[in-house]
């Protein structure tokens, strides 16, 4: 596969991608503020659940100056979401 294959086949991928994280991010703040969310709780929970979890909070929370208390809700919220989702998962496999 030459590079211009590479980056051909790619490109879709990473536009897929950004599209998701990004609609994610919108959704998960939008729904913090209908919800009365603290501002910073919903900025990482929504980054923890668009990017990849535990280390995209904990890499978000020192640049929005999240306190532990921020940080340590939102770890809890996305692994308690990602526990609920590996039992759920299994059924819609079948």
């Amino acid at each position: 596969m030459n590079l211009q294959e590479s980056i051909a086949s790619g490109k879709e991928g990473m536009i897929f991608t950004i599209i998701s994280v990004i609609g994610v991010m919108v959704l998960g703040i939008g729904l913090g503020k209908l919800l009365h969310v603290n501002r910073k709780n919903a900025y990482l929970i929504s980054s923890g659940t668009a990017i990849c979890g535990g280390s995209a909070i904990a890499a978000v929370a020192p640049v929005i100056d999240a306190d532990e208390h921020d940080t340590s809700m939102a770890l809890a919220t996305i692994f308690i979401l990602n526990a609920i989702a590996l039992f759920i998962s299994p059924f819609y496999l079948v």
